[in-house]
């Protein structure tokens, strides 16, 4: 999850995952920033679980905390993008799928 301070023009690329995998699997996954502003750009990407807010189509973030965390899964490249103006930036996500899972 990218979280941006102010309303802004970003585009975040592909907007949903489905990804099915096994038990101590890692695999690679590419998301696309593009900025559609005429300034600079600073993002501070984080990983979050999220989760339906009161059965509706609103989200609640959840941060990364809890026993079964798939957002503790995710390690990200850096901790600050900068994009400029019209820029298009490819992240890479690194993805690890423990051993051992813990089911609530």
């Amino acid at each position: 999850m990218f979280q941006v301070s102010e309303a802004r023009a970003l585009t975040v690329g592909p907007s949903l995952l489905e990804i099915e995998a096994e038990p101590g699997e890692t695999f690679i996954q590419e998301i696309k920033l593009f900025n559609e502003t005429n300034e600079n750009l600073i993002l501070y990407p984080v990983a979050e679980n999220i989760a339906p807010q009161n059965n509706s189509s609103r989200l609640q973030y959840l941060g990364n905390q809890g026993v079964v965390s798939a957002a503790r899964w995710i390690v990200l490249p850096t901790s600050k993008v900068i994009l400029k103006p019209g820029e298009l930036k490819k992240i890479l996500l690194n993805i690890r799928i423990p051993k051992l899972l813990v089911r609530p």
